[in-house]
């Protein structure tokens, strides 16, 4: 009998397995489906379903502000002499 209760609980870790693999397999296609856009594949964007954002240009970030740092003693130079 324990040899009945084993040959039970393998064929149970089996099919839980096999389960497990197509639901690992349903979910890789799934990802592989959801990164494919017009910009990583062949297909025209007309096709996309989520547009891909705009690419940013070059430029500093606005939260940069120009000039020293608060505090900093003034340098200037010294007027020309006409």
């Amino acid at each position: 009998m324990a040899m009945n209760s084993k040959d039970r609980q393998i064929e149970e870790l089996k099919t839980r397995v096999a389960a497990l693999i197509k639901r690992v397999a349903e979910l890789e296609l799934a990802l592989a489906k959801a990164t494919k856009d017009s910009s990583t594949s062949s297909k025209p964007p007309s096709i996309d379903l989520v547009k891909p954002k705009p690419k940013k240009g070059p430029g500093r970030p606005k939260s940069t502000k120009l000039g020293a740092q608060p505090g900093h003693q003034r340098n200037l130079r010294e007027p020309l002499p006409p």
